[in-house]
């Protein structure tokens, strides 16, 4: 696990950050956070970019600053997915889960800053804004919503390539 901060130039970072945390970009109601999930399992929003190597967006340009940081060819991403996880009064946590089951390379990169956190077992990574978390996917791991903000936004990045190979 990695976590850089301040990952992308202000400018960079803005364009991503204004136009899917504004109004005008396209959420798509979930009725539970994850696969696997009780009946007790809070609902979130979102806009699949990518999905099984295909654009599924047009919204997918959006997020080339990201993959030229990485030095990630296009072709090797599986899946971008943005989340925007509402307020609520208490926090509440996703079911713990494992995005895809074979080891790959991953990264959520945060949109806002907020009480919210992703959790990797005993780890847990705060939502700080244009915080990158670069990670292995296919460890368990969870995400909550927040309560001090209007919504936790983030992306998740899933890559073909194994965890391993970026980080050396």
């Amino acid at each position: 696990m990695q976590i850089i901060d301040q990952f992308l130039s202000n400018q960079e970072f803005a364009l991503i950050a204004n136009l899917v945390t504004s109004s005008k970009f396209p959420w798509y109601f979930q009725e539970k956070c994850t696969f696997n999930y009780s009946k007790d399992s809070y609902s979130y929003f979102t806009h699949v970019a990518v999905n099984e190597f295909q654009q599924n967006s047009d919204h997918a340009y959006l997020f080339n600053p990201v993959l030229k940081k990485l030095d990630i060819n296009t072709k090797s991403v599986r899946r971008i997915k943005c989340n925007c996880y509402p307020r609520t009064h208490v926090i509440e946590e996703q079911e713990p889960h494992q995005d895809y089951k074979e080891s790959h390379l991953g990264a959520i990169l945060y949109l806002n800053t907020n009480n919210g956190f992703t959790r990797l077992g005993t780890k847990v990574v705060e939502s700080v804004s244009n915080r990158l978390l670069i990670f292995d996917p296919a460890t368990i791991h969870n995400s909550s919503n927040c309560t001090d903000s209007t919504a936790r936004f983030n992306i998740n990045f899933n890559f073909s390539i194994p965890y391993t190979e970026l980080l050396g």
